[in-house]
């Protein structure tokens, strides 16, 4: 397990808390997971609930429906 010897601190309304140790692959997928999330609130703020429609072409956005769409069924 890889710990750069320092202790990571997680700040949630002026609470602290140690954060999980993760294994790197697991630290990461957590990341890439929470970047979507970020940049889909982002996007629906600024250009409406159906972003993906001005953001991709018809083609790819039906793709990206359909996925998320099976990824909210499991």
């Amino acid at each position: 397990m890889c710990t750069f010897g320092m202790m990571m601190v997680l700040r949630s309304h002026g609470v602290e808390e140690p954060m999980p140790e993760m294994q790197p692959a697991e630290a990461l997928a957590t990341c890439e997971q929470a970047l979507r999330s970020l940049i889909a609130s982002v996007l629906a703020k600024k250009l409406g609930k159906d972003w993906i429609s001005q953001v991709f072409p018809e083609e790819r956005a039906v793709k990206i429906r359909a996925i998320r769409s099976e990824r909210s069924s499991r």
